[in-house]
């Protein structure tokens, strides 16, 4: 009876032959550890060390399972067309039972030891064997008559013994295959004899094996003699030809074919840990990574999706136009795709998920930022097109660069119009499952599927959607249709964005000059105080000076006297003036620091003090040449000439227009504001125009009671006229009275000029003037500009300040649950392997550090846990807190900053007070001040924190030994941005009090000398709300 017999070359063709390169070969072995229920696993190229090591830590073969599977090819476990799943619920991607062979593709020599993992690790054994492939090319040799050692192992140090002392026995058995000299070439001969001789196992595989045993389980795959094929060195060189460059793509690209990344990030779904493989690729100590992919936030960037299901020749899903952020979805129920088919069922090959990413070529044209259209673009030439998953694992090569296998491109340049969609303007996948889609069956060489009538309905029913979108969805051939009206819309869209970046453009530029130009100032100041003031000194004493006050005046001419010196000094004010030209303004749509503006407003202080001294200055002076001239025109008179002196002077006063009002002031005042305000002036006209009717009339009542007693002088000078100056006794007496009722009109008459000369100054220098001054220009100037008109400088710049602060809490609030997301991730494998290590260690002296470190991560996650609430504040409930174990609890946090600093906390909270309260309203407030006390004890002598209450208890006291806070500083706490701290951002007082009041509670400052115990330092209270105290 005659029988099939194999050749031990179907091995080569079944392996070697079938495999495209060595990229293929790590993907199918990475798979092969994903099989295994690995948690990782390693391709490590070593070309220096001649060595590779493919290894994981999957579940391990014994001696039996490397016998009866790894070397039976076609083994039934695979060949079943039942969906075989994993202890882990993975389903098994090899189908065929010849995947294995890929290895073969990489080197010569391979030494396999795995352990295989049971329930009981005292169960679990390790397994061992060495072949080498040379003896699978020979055409002359049967795959029965080759003969490869397979040893079993107990323990690890057995196993480690013998490869040490006794692994020349493997070596003698695989060197038995060479006994028959017939079949071999004498040169073929020596060159295997050798290489199995002077094969050895390097340390870093022994280290890889004792994970294995720590982990309970795993393979190691150890390869010699590489091939020589595949340049490995050609991957760590920076001058990459197009070749090399699409080879490393690809090898990137198999370390995310484990995971549906975009899926991931679209879905936002959960990643189970527990489940999750990560495969590891080393070359010659570069660890690659596939830098290129997509990120969360780019997968969001598109313009047109597509998110349904294919089935029975019909799609539905949603439609979107413009990204998630930008548009509603628009829900589709069956539309049918089938057209072209002969029958729509003929060759179905089930459910085919899609999702489908498209964006527009230009950045006017997309809904997406420029900045964001121009990088997701360059990354899309490299990792654009459309990937095909199967139950979450990436099918190669489609989605490769060059592999186009829906013809997107070839389509597109039969007519762009019809054929909308580009390849590398496209990401996205079509996912199908082991179950639901079983003849869609891989080729032997893992090159994408079989090509059968079912893969044709599954390439050609895709088309028909692609189409079906372009034409019928987006009615890209429409100039009315959806595309065309997104367009418009876009360069709509573009337009304002780029007059908006203009603006902010302006904005900021206009910012930076006006900081420039203020520190400018701020920095010249000084010297330009002093230069102005020596300048306007020395103007005043030449002007002084210059003028020849006595010889121009005659002693009856004292009222004119005192009118030029009125004028003199009503000028030299006016110079003095300029001095303000040095002050700063400061323009509030800006955001000050705290600093800044003190030294705007000490250097305006300091203006208005220089000023006031000079005017005083002037006064003086003036005042000083007044005493002078009437002390001369004094020593002269005698009493005769006082009379007629006197009388003439009311004379002079009655004519003269001291109780009309001088209008030069105004005249001068309108022509300053004609010139300053142009068009508008009618209006500030109007304004002053009041201001000078009100002064009018306060000082016409003024004037008038003086004209009256002038009026009343003149009638007792002409009774004292007609008496003999030598039968009057007591003329001295009369004519003092007289003279001192002059004087008086003359102080009256002075103050009304000084009220002139300070309602001018003060008009000046009022702020209503300089509001309105500043108010009239700025309208002005943006009338006439084509930016955006604002209202109100000041609230714009408090919106800038509160905008900028919710961007970065939100952005602190986004990493806070990130890393809280990141670390329950961690924590679970953290406690899973330092429980494998005290498995391990458990008879050394390390057992102790082992022991420490896990109730380390235990505190560690007891404190996340309390802190877990604070996540998702908005929707905390109330709850019973006991006041005092909640601060006993909240301490946990600070216990090493506490006994490292020798702090001492004293908690005198009664032990029955309960609050009504959510944890997080408690918990932020109470932990920045904590957190505060402890920063300002570091220097302090005494270091005493006190948590007490009041009688009431309605208020909690928080009270430390600090330096306190300054009264200057008690003002500013609770400002968002104020701080005294090195590196404090100066938002936590801010936050602390803007929590507890949104909930009707208060924080508040006590002040100096009201607090209940006498500790010094700083001490904040709390004051709660009514409803919310109760006692157990």
């Amino acid at each position: 009876m005659a029988k099939f017999r194999t050749r031990a070359r179907a091995v080569d063709l079944l392996g070697k032959q079938q495999v495209r390169d060595e990229v293929t070969a790590i993907s199918e072995l990475l798979r092969n550890s994903y099989d295994a229920d690995a948690d990782e696993g390693l391709i490590d190229v070593d070309t220096n060390k001649g060595r590779i090591l493919v290894w994981d830590d999957g579940d391990g073969m014994s001696a039996e399972d490397i016998q009866n599977n790894w070397l039976t090819l076609g083994t039934y476990s695979k060949k079943s067309k039942v969906v075989q799943r994993t202890r882990k619920g993975r389903i098994k991607i090899g189908e065929k039972g010849i995947g294995r062979l890929a290895i073969s593709t990489l080197g010569d020599q391979l030494l396999l030891i795995s352990k295989k993992r049971t329930e009981l690790k005292e169960d679990s054994t390790w397994a061992l064997m060495y072949l080498h492939w040379e003896f699978f090319r020979n055409e002359k040799v049967f795959l029965e008559e080759i003969e490869i050692p397979v040893k079993s192992f107990g323990t690890l140090k057995e196993l480690l013994v013998y490869l040490d002392k006794d692994f020349y026995e493997l070596k003698e058995t695989l060197l038995s295959n060479l006994e028959n000299l017939n079949i071999w070439s004498e040169a073929n001969s020596q060159r295997i004899r050798r290489e199995i001789t002077e094969f050895s196992l390097t340390s870093d595989a022994i280290q890889r094996l004792k994970i294995n045993e720590i982990k309970n389980g795993g393979t190691l795959f150890y390869i010699k003699n590489l091939e020589e094929t595949w340049n490995w060195t050609l991957y760590n060189t920076k001058v990459e030809d197009e070749s090399l460059s699409k080879r490393k793509y690809r090898l990137e690209q198999t370390l995310h074919s484990f995971q549906n990344f975009i899926e991931l990030f679209d879905s936002e779904i959960k990643v189970d840990n527990e489940d999750c493989f990560t495969p590891k690729i080393s070359i010659n100590g570069l660890s690659l990574e596939h830098e290129e992919s997509l990120s969360p936030e780019e997968v969001k960037l598109y313009d047109y999706a597509l998110k349904g299901t294919i089935e029975n020749g019909e799609f539905y899903g949603e439609a979107f136009v413009g990204n998630t952020d930008k548009g509603e979805p628009i829900y589709l129920k069956r539309e049918e795709i089938a057209h072209g088919l002969f029958n729509k069922n003929y060759g179905d090959c089930g459910p085919i998920k899609v999702k489908w990413f498209f964006i527009e070529g230009y950045a006017a044209l997309s809904c997406i930022s420029k900045k964001q259209h121009e990088t997701i673009t360059d990354k899309l030439r490299n990792i654009g097109g459309i990937f095909v998953f199967r139950d979450g694992l990436r099918i190669l090569p489609y989605g490769e660069p060059g592999n186009d296998f829906l013809e997107i491109e070839e389509r597109r340049t039969r007519r762009a119009g019809r054929y909308l969609f580009s390849h590398r303007r496209m990401f996205g996948y079509m996912e199908i499952s082991k179950e639901r889609n079983p003849h869609l069956v891989d080729k032997s060489s893992r090159e994408g599927f079989v090509e059968n009538k079912y893969y044709s309905y599954f390439k050609t029913i895709a088309q028909n959607l692609l189409l079906w979108w372009a034409i019928n969805y987006l009615q890209s051939a429409d100039k009315d249709g959806r595309r065309a009206i997104y367009i418009k819309q876009m360069k709509e869209q573009t337009k304002r964005e780029e007059s908006y970046q203009k603006q902010k453009k302006e904005e900021e530029e206009a910012e930076r000059t006006y900081f420039k130009e203020v520190n400018k100032k701020i920095a010249m100041f000084d010297k330009d105080l002093k230069k102005a003031t020596e300048s306007i000194t020395n103007m005043v004493n030449n002007t002084i000076s210059e003028n020849s006050f006595f010889e121009l005046f005659s002693i009856e001419d004292t009222q004119k006297f005192r009118d030029k010196l009125f004028k003199l000094r009503k000028d030299l004010y006016k110079n003095i003036d300029e001095i303000q030209k040095l002050k700063v303004d400061s323009n509030l749509r800006y955001d000050h620091s705290h600093e800044l503006m003190d030294d705007i407003n000490e250097i305006n202080y300091r203006v208005d003090g220089v000023r006031e001294d000079l005017k005083n200055y002037v006064s003086e002076e003036l005042n000083k040449i007044l005493l002078g001239f009437e002390e001369h025109a004094a020593s002269v008179q005698n009493k005769k000439i006082k009379i007629e002196d006197i009388d003439s002077q009311v004379d002079e006063l009655l004519k003269g227009n001291y109780f009309s009002f001088d209008n030069s002031t105004e005249k001068d005042q309108l022509e300053t504001i004609e010139r300053e305000f142009g068009e508008l002036k009618n209006i500030a006209i109007e304004l002053l125009q009041k201001e000078y009717q009100n002064r009018r009339e306060a000082l016409n009542t003024v004037k008038e009671r003086c004209k009256h007693e002038l009026l009343h002088l003149k009638k007792s000078l002409k009774e004292l006229k007609r008496i003999s100056f030598q039968s009057l006794k007591n003329m001295d007496t009369e004519l003092d009275n007289v003279n001192k009722k002059l004087e008086g009109i003359r102080e009256t008459i002075v103050n009304i000029q000084n009220l002139e000369l300070d309602y001018y100054d003060g008009l000046r220098g009022s702020e209503q003037y300089k509001m309105l001054r500043k108010l009239i220009l700025d309208f002005g100037k943006k009338l006439t500009s084509e930016n955006i008109l604002y209202s109100d400088d000041e609230f714009i710049g408090y919106l800038k300040r509160e905008v900028s602060l919710y961007r970065d809490l939100s952005a602190v609030g986004l990493a806070a649950e990130l890393t809280s997301h990141e670390f329950n991730s961690l924590y679970g494998s953290i406690r899973k392997n330092v429980s494998l290590l005290k498995q391990a260690l458990k008879n050394t002296r390390v057992l102790p550090v082992i022991n420490n470190v896990e109730n380390s991560f235990f505190s560690l996650e007891q404190l996340h846990q309390r802190m877990s609430p604070l996540y998702k504040q908005t929707r905390s409930v109330r709850r019973s807190i006991n006041l005092k174990e909640f601060i006993k609890n909240t301490l946990d946090y600070f216990s090493t900053d506490l006994t490292k600093y020798e702090i001492n906390v004293f908690n005198h909270i009664p032990d029955n007070l309960v609050v009504k309260e959510a944890t997080p309203v408690l918990f932020t407030p109470i932990i920045n001040l904590l957190s505060n006390s402890i920063y300002w004890l570091l220097n302090q002598e005494k270091k005493e924190i006190h948590f007490y209450i009041s009688n009431d208890h309605k208020h909690l006291y928080i009270h430390d030994t600090g330096p306190g806070i300054s009264q200057k500083d008690r003002k500013r706490i609770f400002e968002p941005f104020f701080t005294k701290k090195n590196s404090g951002r100066g938002l936590g007082l801010f936050l602390s009090s803007d929590i507890l009041q949104a909930k009707g509670h208060e924080l508040y400052l006590v002040p100096i000398g009201e607090e209940t115990r006498s500790l010094g330092g700083a001490c904040f209270a709390i004051k709660f709300k009514e409803d919310i105290l109760m006692e157990e």
